[in-house]
């Protein structure tokens, strides 16, 4: 079962990926990463009730969440990135891209020991703290997004607003 759902969220997120990022290009990116937050926290509650109801309705369960676990990380991957580069001073943007991409894929690379210690100790012990990490970071996310407000004017392009000597958004669009 488990290779069946990373065959179809595999050919999901091909399939899907760029339509539903260019979908979502006028969204700001701090919303798109809230609500893709709490997709996948939700998914990660499902598939820890899958596990624990077992047999066929646990299947069933685990089964029907691949669509929302699937549309979380379409939405995370199109919108972290580019908060991530909207974020940083122009100065200080390859400093920060490299510590991006050191954090990513150092997160990454000890995964699997992560992933397979907490499993040893049960479900629950991987489930649900990633749902509560998750949400945290969400709300996190949506917060800050209220502490710091666009820094141009609604429909106004990131070279137009630095044209115009303003700096980037925080919370720019998803393209």
């Amino acid at each position: 079962m488990a290779s069946g759902i990373f065959v179809a969220n595999t050919v999901m997120v091909i399939a899907l990926q760029l339509v539903v990022v260019v979908r979502l290009a006028k969204w700001p990116h701090r919303t798109v990463l809230f609500w893709s937050g709490l997709l996948l926290a939700g998914s990660y509650l499902a598939f820890w009730l899958g596990g624990a109801t077992g047999g066929g309705p646990g299947t069933v369960l685990v089964a029907l969440v691949i669509m929302p676990y699937t549309l979380g990380e379409i939405l995370y991957t199109g919108s972290s990135v580019p908060l991530v580069i909207e974020s940083a001073p122009s100065h200080l943007m390859g400093r920060t891209l490299a510590r991006w991409q050191l954090s990513y894929g150092l997160a990454r690379a000890v995964d699997p020991v992560i992933i397979t210690g907490l499993l040893s100790l049960g479900a629950a012990a991987l489930w649900l703290p990633l749902a509560a990490a998750t949400l945290l970071g969400a709300a996190t996310v949506r917060l800050g997004a209220r502490r710091h407000p666009l820094h141009r004017s609604p429909g106004q392009s990131m070279s137009h607003a630095a044209a115009d000597g303003g700096s980037p958004a925080v919370d720019g669009p998803l393209t």
